[in-house]
């Protein structure tokens, strides 16, 4: 392992001042011992040691030490993908994300503190431009934001505005069909950013309720929308401050029939792929349930502005979510990003109300699996056939782990994505496997088929495709082969990055990728699922 000397990583100047405030202990439990490696994507395309989480921490502990840093060390912070697969293979529980969080977040106060003094020195000069010395680089136009540049942060900024956002994506899916997004691609701008052919239209989650209960009777599920007269608590700057009286009255007014839950419906997922949080109505309903539509203040939960170092902003938007949602209802959430992103609330505001808050919060395969253990299959996984759906559901689970159990001869092969925030955020990518298992009588012509890369990263990672899109595809490449390699003729994915970070390529290859609560919903529904006709 090479010395870790930022500066000589770097071989260049000037350095500029920065103080990471990261706990020297932290860094040190990294005993360089190398296991991390072959699981960092960065690292598996690029084979450098600055690319790796060991490099990473080498550069923070001298950065941390000296105050210093150079444009180097910014872009060896920016390049990570921020996946926490180091996470799960270190022996030592470094607390990788923590620390690259942390990291961030001093580089966009380095970069605010720079967008200050050009703002003063602008005013000073009365417009005019300052000639530089030869040679030097001007302050302003250091990145050092973490991901987090201007245009970046206004983007950001759309996300908790979902009226705005959908209107964008409905004016770029016209571009789209106008040819305008190729041209664009061709002549050299944003030449490696893949877009999946974006919706002009989604059906409404408001009148899913006749179109998915109406014909179950009231024993079964339909579709509440949340208290949206005041955005269940807006204006409360709400630590946790729904009061229990609230959730009471909210419920009596709902009437409600069945065990409720929450639907967090987020901001780019309910923009471009709201068929998916359809599909999640639709099996929680198979099991009796009933879902509830969060108000506004639950547009976005904040996990790309941590990701880039925008902490303020992250808190803001979690306080926002925590009001939109109160009583004690669980919180379902079918976006692996988004639920790891609530499950950590109690670490972000350090609140007991964020605690239990994130308590509360479930990925909707770790609910469902839940259910189906206890004999609650419903239309799910018995097919509304009472003990005999039970006994079948049961029969399949102990048939064993992926494609053990008696598939038919001409099965479609299933390889189950693991998407990185359910498989070493939440680590609870194997309920994904339980579900499809537990549902053999509902799916019988499914093979579960597993990957052999041990849920290597896709390069999706939120907005990375997007600042990193060479790098991000090149990743993605490594996930398609092990794809290819499985002969799966659908991939499932429970993440909105990775089906559309993938999406493009795999058509190619005529492999349909889709969100797994999708196979069984459109079977609930009486459709085919997909891969098969």
């Amino acid at each position: 392992m090479p010395k870790a000397d930022h500066s000589a990583a770097a071989g260049e100047s000037p350095t500029f001042a920065i103080d990471l405030k990261l706990d020297d202990t932290q860094l040190a439990s990294c005993i360089a011992c190398g296991l991390c490696l072959p699981h960092c994507p960065t690292y598996r395309v690029t084979n450098e040691e600055y690319a790796s989480p060991r490099g990473r921490l080498a550069l923070m502990s001298a950065v941390n030490q000296s105050a210093s840093a150079s444009q180097s060390f910014v872009e060896h912070m920016e390049m990570c993908v921020l996946c926490l697969g180091c996470e799960t293979a270190c022996p030592a529980g470094v607390p990788f994300g923590q620390l690259m969080e942390q990291t961030r977040e001093a580089l966009v106060d380095i970069k605010r503190q720079g967008q200050r003094r050009k703002g003063r020195a602008g005013r000073k000069g009365k417009g005019r431009r300052r000639k530089e010395p030869a040679g030097r680089k001007r302050q302003g136009r250091r990145r050092g934001a973490g991901q987090a540049g201007r245009w970046q942060q206004w983007s950001f900024r759309l996300l908790a505005h979902p009226r705005l956002l959908r209107l964008s994506f409905v004016l770029l899916g016209v571009a789209q069909r106008l040819g305008i997004v190729r041209l664009a691609q061709r002549i050299g701008i944003a030449s490696h950013v893949k877009l999946p052919k974006i919706p002009l239209w989604q059906r409404s989650l408001r009148r899913a309720k006749s179109a998915h209960a109406g014909d179950r009777g009231a024993g079964h599920g339909q579709v509440v929308q949340g208290d949206t007269r005041e955005q269940t608590v807006q204006g409360q700057e709400a630590r946790g401050e729904a009061a229990s009286k609230e959730s009471e009255t909210a419920s009596e007014e709902m009437a409600l029939t069945a065990e409720t839950v929450w639907l967090f419906t987020g901001c780019v997922m309910d923009a471009m792929m709201r068929h998916v949080h359809l599909a999640a109505q639709t099996a929680v309903e198979a099991v009796g349930g009933q879902v509830v539509l969060p108000g506004a203040g639950a547009s976005c939960c904040g996990a790309l502005h941590r990701h880039a170092g925008l902490r303020s902003q992250a808190e803001k938007l979690a306080f926002r979510t925590m009001s939109a949602m109160p009583g004690s209802a669980p919180i379902l959430v079918d976006s692996a990003g988004c639920g790891a992103a609530l499950k950590d609330y109690g670490s972000l505001l350090a609140t007991q109300e964020a605690e239990a808050f994130s308590a509360r919060v479930q990925d909707i395969h770790e609910w469902l699996a839940t259910k189906l253990a206890d004999g609650q299959a419903g239309n799910l996984g018995g097919n509304g056939q009472g003990g005999a759906g039970r006994a079948g559901s049961q029969e399949a689970a102990r048939q064993g782990g992926a494609g053990r159990g008696k598939t038919e001869k001409n099965s479609t092969k299933v390889a189950v994505l693991d998407p990185c925030h359910l498989r070493h955020a939440q680590k609870t990518h194997q309920s994904v496997r339980q579900v499809l298992q537990t549902s053999q009588t509902l799916l019988p012509h499914i093979e579960l088929v597993e990957l052999d890369d041990e849920g290597l990263c896709c390069g999706a990672g939120g907005a990375y495709s997007l600042t990193h899109p060479e790098t991000a595809a090149a990743i993605g490449q490594r996930k398609q082969e092990a794809i290819l390699r499985s002969g799966a003729q659908v991939v499932v994915a429970a993440n909105p990055g990775c089906l559309l970070h993938l999406q493009e390529d795999l058509q190619s290859h005529k492999i349909r990728i889709c969100h797994p609560i999708e196979l069984l919903s459109q079977k609930v529904a009486g459709r085919t699922y997909a891969g098969r006709t």
